[in-house]
């Protein structure tokens, strides 16, 4: 699911990457990746109140992820 995320990311399908996502993060809670870009692409969106909770817990994973703590 992460590789079809990043390419429709990649080709300007968004909402399609987004529902990606968010099903990654249904199958895995714990998936990183998953959690950090799908916080991000919640920020472009102007969706802080979603991001919020997936970067931390993103954080939680990866406590040196500088990337992530950098989002929130």
């Amino acid at each position: 699911l992460m590789e079809q995320a990043e390419k429709l990311f990649r080709d300007g399908k968004k909402f399609e990457a987004y529902e990606k996502l968010q099903a990654a993060v249904a199958i895995d809670p714990e998936y990183f990746e998953a959690l950090s870009n799908l916080g991000a692409l919640e920020l472009v969106a102007n969706e802080p109140a979603k991001a919020i909770p997936h970067l931390s817990k993103a954080l939680e994973i990866e406590p040196a992820a500088s990337l992530v703590a950098a989002n929130l």
